[in-house]
């Protein structure tokens, strides 16, 4: 396993070169003037993963001390 990097879950996992390549790009900033398009785009994304064509999904973000309490 020397020199590349496995995702151990339940692991490990082969992670294929296209999507180590994908995760290698920065972080877009929740204050940066494309952020709102990005936003819509994903929640548009999600109608469908929900069945709805009329519905708005809503998505709360959660601080990582909740998420580690709610664990």
């Amino acid at each position: 396993m020397a020199g590349r990097n496995f995702l151990f879950v339940p692991g490990p996992t082969n992670v294929p070169d296209r999507i180590l390549r994908a995760m290698h790009v920065a972080m877009e900033d929740h204050r940066s003037p494309i952020f709102p398009e990005l936003t819509r785009t994903c929640l548009n994304a999600l109608k469908p993963v929900f069945k709805t064509t009329t519905g708005s999904p809503i998505l709360f973000p959660l601080p990582a001390l909740v998420v580690g309490k709610l664990r």
